[in-house]
């Protein structure tokens, strides 16, 4: 698990067919969860952001989704951004 406040959080998905999820983990109001539904990388719990949430698919046939309670439940705040095939240069 991740922890602490970060205002923008941006996962980058690896390339490939890749089938992801956004969800609450169930048991804090102010963390999710970004999970594999094809085991294509490993299951992140992180702090929800203060600013905004981005989510980069990898290229190829990517499969993106957020669950039902994902807004609702767990008052995800945050601007959330699914990307397509975005560049792969990120900066650090």
């Amino acid at each position: 698990m991740n922890t602490g406040t970060a205002a923008a959080i941006i996962f980058m998905l690896p390339t490939g067919a890749v089938g992801a999820q956004l969800d609450t983990d169930g048991l804090s109001d102010s963390t999710s969860v970004l999970s594999s539904t094809n085991a294509a990388f490993e299951t992140t719990t992180f702090t929800d952001p203060t600013n905004s949430l981005t989510v980069d698919a990898g290229g190829g046939s990517d499969t993106i989704s957020t669950t039902a309670g994902f807004a609702g439940v767990n008052n995800f705040h945050a601007g959330l951004t699914i990307n397509g095939t975005p560049p792969r240069t990120p900066s650090i």
